[in-house]
């Protein structure tokens, strides 16, 4: 008996034994981290390599990391993964090379590597070299290194991209996961980016740099943007307000009722007569003048960015003819939003300034960024209400009178140009000929105040006396036949608003109000 239940037992325990063996690969599988190795690059001389990194994982791979001597390089989403890394600065060193694979459970496996690089130094593909010139290939393309920007909270920072060639760099452009964000033409090449909507999520980041004979290399990486959102870099309120999609639908707030909506909540520019986000475009017929893009918000998704390039309008014949004037405008033409004369009307706007916006030396040569105009005018082209930059100034405009005899220049405000922050600004108008007024607020506080007198003019044609239109965004008049220290131009705008009525106008538009 206890023979027969000795055996009975020790085949109980080895059928256990032996199902439970059966389970370990199933069971193993769940959090098993994935297999990963670095394929050693081949260095004959120091400079720009490629490295690349096999990772598998029966679940699927999320992303590969690369760090060079612990300081994180870039990503890499999808197979091959592939990085771009140059070893200049490294010559003569043992670096240490890490990849991190994660899979996607969120299990992770490392694989590094040390590799000496040589003491000589290819100028061919150097990014730091000043002397990569004569040797260099005349095909060669640029080299192009993304500096991962640090990021201890969510929210507005600078992207640093290194790039350089023989024959000269043309221009870098920047992309956050694939949409362009802006376009810089000189070194430094720094690029404003405002992370807030991005918290707690991995963006690819990418650079395009192009030399002067067309020739392309790009640079990504791979940066995990904090859970944490910093308010200091957000320091204006992120409410937005509820949704307008039709004219019955737009709101009123006592005897002041909302005219237009444009926070570009829709993700783009819609017909001009679009009671949101409708407007006419003007940019020569040029490429990339006006892109709504989600990298630098003043709040929701979506903003403007507005590009402006010299060399674009250096006797470029447009498709608004050879005679179009440098601009990247968006114009709500005063069919669709008519500002006519003795009527109080609500104008709410937020604009930012990167921190790589270049002041223009010649300070003859301003740049106009909202303006409202007169249709049909005789004699100077002038808009009776404007803001513009001219060198490291902000000014208000008014201008007044008639075209016939004489028009006179009212200057309104001046201030310092503020860059790398959100502005909003408030204006409170009555365009007349007798006894108008102007208020302008900046993030709050009055800088303006204006009543008594004339705020427009008569143009001496239109007898009917047409309503006003406003445009925003970049106009640089003399940008093509003036001398200025600038290559290019960036702004962004957001929040646009318009109403028409009394005092509670005020809050209605202002993009910092609590909605």
């Amino acid at each position: 008996m206890n023979a027969k239940l000795k055996m009975k037992n020790l085949l109980t325990a080895t059928m256990s034994l032996s199902a439970g063996l059966l389970m370990l690969p199933s069971m193993a599988s769940a959090g098993t981290a994935p297999s990963v190795s670095i394929v050693k690059p081949k260095a004959s001389t120091a400079g720009v390599m490629k490295i690349v990194v096999n990772a598998f994982d029966t679940n699927g791979i999320d992303r590969v990391k690369l760090y060079v001597d612990g300081v994180h390089i870039g990503g890499d989403l999808t197979a091959p993964y592939t990085f771009t890394w140059d070893s200049y600065s490294y010559a003569g060193r043992d670096v240490r090379i890490k990849a991190l694979a994660v899979d996607k459970q969120g299990d992770k496996r490392s694989d590094q590597i040390t590799i000496s690089i040589p003491s000589s130094r290819s100028t061919n593909n150097a990014s730091a070299s000043a002397s990569a010139s004569a040797s260099a290939s005349a095909s060669a393309s640029p080299s192009v290194l993304v500096v991962p920007p640090k990021t201890s909270t969510a929210g507005v920072m600078d992207i640093v991209v290194k790039a350089s060639d023989s024959d000269g760099i043309d221009r870098v452009k920047l992309y956050v996961d694939g949409l362009h964000i802006g376009g810089d033409l000189t070194a430094p090449y720094t690029f404003t980016w405002d992370s807030y909507s991005y918290a707690g999520r991995d963006v690819r980041i990418k650079a395009l740099a192009i030399d002067n004979k067309g020739d392309k290399r790009s640079d990504e990486i791979v940066i995990a943007v904090p859970h944490s959102q910093s308010s200091n870099n957000r320091p204006l309120s992120n409410t937005k307000p509820s949704s307008v999609s039709s004219p019955s639908s737009l709101p009123t707030n006592g005897n002041a009722k909302m005219l237009f909506v444009s926070d570009f909540e829709s993700g783009r520019i819609q017909g001009r007569f679009e009671n949101r986000d409708g407007w006419s475009v003007f940019t020569g017929g040029l490429k990339d003048g006006i892109v709504v893009q989600n990298a630098v918000t003043r709040a929701g998704k979506y903003a403007a960015m507005h590009y402006l390039e010299k060399a674009d309008w250096n006797g470029v014949n447009t498709t608004q003819g050879r005679n179009s004037k440098p601009r990247s405008q968006l114009v709500k033409s005063n069919q669709a939003v008519p500002f006519r004369f003795d009527t109080e009307y609500w104008l709410g706007v937020s604009t930012f300034i990167p921190n790589n916006w270049q002041v223009d030396s010649n300070v003859n040569n301003g740049d106009v960024l909202w303006e409202f105009h007169a249709s049909g005018e005789v004699g100077p082209n002038v808009p009776p209400l404007s803001l513009s930059v001219h060198g490291n100034k902000l000014e208000i405009e008014n201008h007044y009178g008639d075209v016939q005899k004489r028009i006179e220049t009212r200057s309104l405000w001046e201030g310092n140009l503020e860059k790398g922050r959100w502005v909003d600004w408030v204006v409170h108008v009555n365009f007349s000929l007798g006894k108008g007024y102007i208020q302008v607020w900046k993030n709050g506080a009055k800088v303006a105040d204006f009543s008594g007198g004339p705020t427009t003019f008569y143009n001496g044609k239109n007898v009917k006396r047409d309503p006003l239109y406003f445009a925003m965004g970049l106009y640089k008049p003399k940008y093509a036949k003036m001398a200025s220290s600038t290559r290019s131009r960036t702004i962004y705008f957001d929040e646009l608003r318009v109403a028409q009525g009394g005092a509670n106008g005020k809050n209605m538009v202002n993009p910092g109000a609590s909605r």
